[in-house]
């Protein structure tokens, strides 16, 4: 190849490897061997060359870890690996099928590729494995992806809850969304801090409802990571409902009346008693001689 090998007193070539374009002693040793030692080597003395091709089984030396997108949007995940021979890059997503068309390049030995799926559904949930094989061996890399269902209320009581004292009272609160959430209940009184009910669930109950009662009730849906339960998955959502007591009938108030009339079921007042008195001049008379 034009190349100038080193030549001993008698004029011989010394024995020695050919690597790209360097050439080594006759001993090769590596301290810290790595892909960028790889590759074919000729060792080359007198009698002609013998190659010999030092091959690196892939690494895996970048991958996603965790991917958390909302259901509907668009869905990266990607991996990089470096091997010699250059290594061929396939994706298994969850169910075991191949994954769909991919972009792939490989530079200098680094091997990358992205799996791109456009619009994430609940069935993309689970385990992308991002696997890198060449002539040498096979390494594999596991991707957790969460596809995320937006927490929203399907269900749940009005905000304003009027009830009579010693009633049952229920209050709604029904949320959707994946992962499935968690519900919390909190008790609030004006001029108190927020208390924690040990009640969790869509609903709450006040089996006598009575004025310690009385106060803001607010439902809290957060939604955790299925691995994690102290990671939360996505922004909680809430809402509050205000539960007072009945008051009674009123009955100081406009149906009452100086004769003593009162009020009907419907609040409305009763007519005043009217009392008239006719009396003839005769009987005037007769009763004034009487006494």
């Amino acid at each position: 190849n034009g190349r100038a090998f080193t030549r001993g007193a008698n004029g011989a070539r010394l024995i020695g490897w050919l690597h790209g374009n360097q050439f080594e002693d006759f001993q090769i040793r590596f301290d810290n061997f790595s892909v960028a030692n790889a590759g074919l080597y000729s060792c080359i003395g007198p009698r002609g060359q013998v190659n010999a091709s030092l091959t690196v089984v892939p690494q895996i030396t970048h991958h996603s870890k965790e991917v958390r997108v909302f259901e509907g949007s668009r869905l990266r995940v990607s991996c990089i690996s470096q091997g010699y021979p250059d290594s061929s890059i396939t994706w298994k997503i969850p169910g075991g099928h191949a994954g769909p068309p991919v972009r792939t390049q490989t530079i200098s030995g680094t091997s990358s590729s992205e799996l791109v799926v456009q619009n994430a559904g609940s069935n993309d949930n689970g385990t992308f494995v991002c696997q890198a094989q060449n002539s040498a061996g096979t390494s594999r890399a596991e991707v957790n992806v969460l596809v995320m269902e937006k927490l929203h209320f399907v269900n749940f009581s009005r905000s304003g809850i009027v009830s009579a004292a010693g009633e049952r009272v229920v209050l709604n609160c029904q949320v959707a969304g994946y992962p499935t959430p968690t519900l919390s209940w909190y008790f609030t009184q004006p001029g108190r801090a927020s208390v924690k009910r040990s009640e969790t669930g869509p609903t709450y109950t006040i089996e006598t409802m009575q004025q310690a009662n009385e106060g803001n009730y607010t439902c809290v849906a957060e939604s955790m990571m299925p691995c994690c339960p102290q990671k939360t998955a996505q922004p909680s959502i809430s809402t509050s409902f205000i539960v007072t007591i009945e008051s009674p009938k009123d009955l100081s108030g406009d149906c009452k009346t100086d004769t003593g009339a009162g009020c009907f079921d419907d609040g409305s007042s009763a007519a005043p008693l009217k009392v008239t008195t006719s009396l003839t001049i005769g009987a005037l008379m007769a009763f004034l001689f009487f006494f």
